[in-house]
């Protein structure tokens, strides 16, 4: 089984400060909380919807999902080189509603390498969204509280935001992410010598239209998809992907 190191979490975990709006609905804590990537939730198996486990080389660690929905997103944060790490079900946030104290935990925390602040992310489908949206209202508003306090966005989203070519490149792409031991990097060499001489190099003009036997054209192409999931080779991933997608060292 994959673990996490102490070394890790410790060096992720982030503090949060009490967040109080008024004495009809707030987001609070009795005392300082930390987010150190450790789900608060369990996510078991449901007849009703699909839900199981993803093996995480980003977080070295089992996510689970609990939706198809849930499952799409985690594979374009596994891909997204921007996204440093991430949890589910990664924190309670408590509020008062009707003079009853509830709790929401939101999908995910989300953290990134580059210049923007954290996130916790709901992702839920548009239906869900419309047919409970009484339901969420003062969970999503509690979650917006407790994010602008912390220096942190709280967005919702649905399968138009997650469903989009990136997701679609990202499950097609992340098997070839994990394929380094099995990788010729002699043929990575002439890849890329092959890609930096041609003109309009595409994954079908540099190997499937070259003069190599066909079962070298099937390494080289194997290669090749391990080389842009890497990135080693660039590709446009905002567009679906083909033999004739342009690529470029």
């Amino acid at each position: 089984m994959i673990k996490n190191t102490g070394k890790k979490l410790i060096s992720l975990q982030k503090k949060m400060i009490n967040s109080y709006l008024d004495d009809e609905f707030y987001s609070f804590f009795k005392e300082e909380v930390i987010i150190s990537l450790k789900k608060v939730r369990e996510i078991g198996l449901k007849n009703y919807s699909l839900s199981g486990n993803i093996t995480s080389l980003k977080t070295n660690d089992f996510v689970s999902f609990e939706s198809s929905l849930e499952r799409d997103f985690i594979n374009c944060l596994e891909f997204d080189n921007s996204v440093l790490t991430y949890c589910e079900q990664p924190i309670k946030i408590f509020f008062t509603s009707n003079s009853k104290e509830k709790y929401y935990v939101p999908d995910f925390y989300i953290k990134y390498n580059d210049e923007r602040i954290d996130e916790l992310v709901e992702v839920k489908y548009k239906t869900d969204l419309s047919r409970n949206k009484q339901k969420y209202e003062d969970k999503f508003k509690a979650a917006k509280i407790f994010c602008d306090n912390n220096n942190m966005i709280f967005k919702i989203l649905d399968e138009n935001y997650v469903r989009t070519p990136f997701m679609e490149n990202c499950k097609f792409l992340l098997p070839f992410r994990r394929l380094k031991n099995n990788i010729d990097f002699i043929d990575v060499g002439i890849i890329e010598e092959r890609i930096k001489n041609h003109k309009h190099p595409t994954p079908n003009n540099i190997i499937i239209q070259s003069n190599f036997p066909e079962d070298r054209k099937a390494e080289l192409l194997h290669t090749l998809w391990f080389m842009i999931a890497n990135y080693i080779v660039n590709i446009d991933l905002e567009n679906k992907i083909n033999m004739n997608s342009k690529i470029w060292i």
